[in-house]
């Protein structure tokens, strides 16, 4: 980076980042005012069930998913009038924003760089995935905003004195056991995280062994409680479904059929294996061992499917042309899911007709691709700038781990929202 735009960039008022970062948000997702059902992707049900249910009878019935997110949606709503969606999207945004804060806070997280670490808060107030999730019902937004604190408070366990340090471990365990509880797959990067530091930090081997007692525990607790439910120890009987949807491309990729014609030949078995369950086909263990049959018989498809689907995660645009004209600005969400496209919401967008026909432009979808292609290139040149400038090949190694780790879960689904925490490690 040039000397120049180094001076420039470290002289950038914080406010002005967090601010730049909170109006672009609202801005760009203004038109959930108008019609929340623009808010809703396909999982979001599954988060917002649950949350009516914990404002009702007080419980949590579900074992699909963990119970992070729906507990925020229910505090929001009851501290709120009413069971708003746009509150939540609110809450979420505000939380987002206060991301480029914990980043410049985190200065020399991985290398010691002034402007390097301002240029990640920057980039993230503009990123398009952080910008277009925060504005979903889905857990992305609140899973980085834990994720980005879990490293700022490991940041201050790591530069602590001894009086100090243990208040460090506290908020370090705490943040890291409220992003697995917000996503399962937290719970595989923290133990991968810790672990790997733990043999750099060879003095704090038994703050470490806290963390990472505490964070299996957790786990242990949460995945018993499933089991209590549902007969499976797992933290989320998603687990099974990821698996067979994966196992479902490889197979048809191998017999030349389409998703949907794949997923035909086993569903009505599994149908039939869930009767008598309290879980849907789904979910099922039956579901998932299947996943890893086809996986195994479709073994030369499942690597091709998978390197495809890593090289899609890495490198697409967040932003796609018909993502942006379909679903945020003509107030219609389709989305292809095995082949098979669901109209999940309908309604217009924005009260304006001026505005309706300005979204719809061809060229606005066009516009937003190219910036999301251009974000991207200017993300890896930092990140590479950022990796040259960690001095110990130790550091480095766990900070390429770490991205990787994030590009590597998204399969063969390849989508850029499985990169999202990478792109954040990257910044920080």
């Amino acid at each position: 980076m040039k000397d120049y735009i180094k001076k420039y960039i470290s002289n950038i008022p914080l406010w002005a980042i967090v601010v730049t970062a909170l109006v672009i948000r609202l801005a760009f997702n203004i038109n959930v005012f108008f019609d929340e059902s623009l808010a809703m992707q396909s999982d979001s049900g599954s988060y917002l069930q649950p949350a009516r249910e914990i404002l009702g009878s007080g419980g949590y019935g579900s074992v699909l998913r963990t119970p992070g997110y729906p507990l925020f949606i229910a505090l929001i709503w009851l501290i709120t009038p009413g069971a708003s969606i746009a509150a939540v999207i609110v809450s979420q945004i505000i939380i987002d924003s206060m991301v480029p804060l914990l980043i410049v806070r985190m200065k020399g997280f991985w290398q010691p760089e002034d402007a390097l670490n301002r240029m990640g808060a920057v980039l993230y107030a503009l990123n398009p995935l952080a910008i277009y999730y925060s504005g979903k019902i889905m857990s992305e937004a609140l899973f980085v905003f834990w994720l980005v604190l879990s490293f700022y408070f490991f940041k201050q366990f790591l530069n602590a004195n001894k009086t100090n340090r243990w208040q460090a471990v506290f908020g370090t365990t705490l943040a890291a056991i409220l992003t697995i509880l917000t996503r399962p797959v937290g719970l595989w990067f923290c133990l991968l995280y810790f672990v790997m530091m733990m043999f750099i930090h060879r003095n704090l081997k038994l703050q470490f062994s806290l963390i990472i007692t505490v964070v299996i525990l957790t786990a242990m607790i949460w995945s018993w409680r499933n089991y209590e439910k549902s007969g499976i120890f797992t933290l989320s009987t998603m687990s099974n479904y990821n698996l067979f949807v994966f196992g479902q491309i490889a197979y048809a990729v191998d017999k030349n059929l389409s998703q949907r014609e794949a997923q035909k030949v086993f569903q009505p078995a599994l149908e039939t294996a869930a009767q008598g369950t309290n879980l849907s086909w789904r979910e099922i263990p039956e579901s998932g061992q299947l996943g890893k049959k086809l996986i195994l018989e479709s073994f030369g498809a499942a690597i091709k499917t998978s390197v495809i689907g890593w090289i899609k995660c890495a490198f697409q645009p967040g932003w796609g042309v018909n993502q942006i004209n379909q679903m945020i600005f003509s107030g219609k969400y389709e989305i292809e899911e095995g082949g098979d496209k669901t109209n999940l919401s309908t309604g217009s967008a924005l009260q304006f007709p001026f505005f309706q026909r300005l979204w719809k432009l061809p060229v606005l979808g066009i516009l937003l691709w190219i910036y999301g292609a251009l974000y991207l290139i200017f993300l890896y040149k930092t990140g590479i700038d950022k990796f040259r400038s960690i001095k110990h090949m130790s550091t480095r190694l766990i900070f390429g781990i770490c991205i990787l780790f994030f590009i590597i879960i998204a399969g063969p689904l390849g989508f850029s929202r499985f990169r999202f925490p990478a792109e954040v490690i990257l910044l920080i």
